[in-house]
């Protein structure tokens, strides 16, 4: 085999597996990008269950206070400014 060939042959060999590599990084990267997505889904998911569970608590505990001044007044500003009290 001469050595142009050789030489050629090396070099596509090498233009290969430095796509086969951009291919799989690309891959990993989209594997990852996915992974990423789904993980922040199901964390706003739970986020959002566990506001809604505050909401609800703080209906009750609105109901709970309903007519009652006095128990109104033990609450802390900064507590009672959170739930719109």
């Amino acid at each position: 085999m001469s050595i142009e060939v050789e030489q050629a042959l090396t070099g596509l060999a090498d233009a290969l597996k430095r796509t086969l590599a951009d291919k799989d990084q690309q891959s990993n990267c989209q594997f990852q990008f996915t992974a990423y997505k789904q993980r922040r889904t199901q964390l706003q998911r739970a986020k959002d269950a566990v506001i809604s569970v505050f909401d609800s608590l703080l209906d009750s505990l609105d109901a709970e206070f309903e007519g009652k001044p006095e128990l109104k007044e033990r609450i802390p500003p900064d507590v009672a400014k959170l739930g719109g009290a």
